[in-house]
């Protein structure tokens, strides 16, 4: 005679049953349905990432690309003729129509290619990574601050639990 504990109902309570060599608690059918039950959330939840993926994109390409000005101007300076703003604006894309820069910009992203700075003409990918230590550092300091609040504020509040 063995016991074996059984996942019941609800997910937090636990039944005991005693069996003669049975190692399966529950009725086949019920596993199956709780599979597929698990199966169709996790996929709702993931059609809900890639949506919410793809309006996050379209989101950040609009806003870079209704900025005032133009990249090529930008990039030239005052000091640019006509036919080198031309031919800035064609060797970044700029001349092309918007879904077509979308779906290159994506596609670049999607390669972990995240275009070149205007500012300092290195990749972006490079120059976050070289910042990525100080983000670190300053993210972990927050959380360090954050949690040392949140521990002391809640045992002067333990402690001070029947002056409310």
């Amino acid at each position: 005679l063995r016991k074996t504990t059984c996942v019941a109902s609800t997910p937090f309570s636990l039944r005991t049953t005693a069996n003669l060599g049975s190692d399966r608690c529950g009725s086949t059918k019920n596993e199956q349905h709780r599979a597929m039950s698990l199966l169709r959330y996790a996929g709702r939840r993931l059609v809900f990432l890639v949506g919410t993926l793809f309006g996050a994109s379209v989101i950040t390409f609009a806003l870079v690309n209704v900025l005032p000005g133009d990249v090529a101007v930008m990039i030239l300076g005052t000091s640019g003729s006509q036919e080198q703003v031309e031919v800035l604006r064609q060797q970044l894309g700029l001349n092309q129509p918007v879904y077509i820069r979308y779906l290159d910009w994506i596609f670049g992203v999607l390669q972990g290619d995240l275009g070149r700075s205007l500012r300092f003409g290195d990749p972006v990918a490079v120059l976050i990574a070289q910042r990525s230590p100080a983000s670190a550092f300053l993210a972990f300091s927050a959380l360090a601050i954050a949690v040392a609040v949140a521990i002391s504020t809640r045992i002067v509040a333990a402690s001070e639990r029947t002056t409310w």
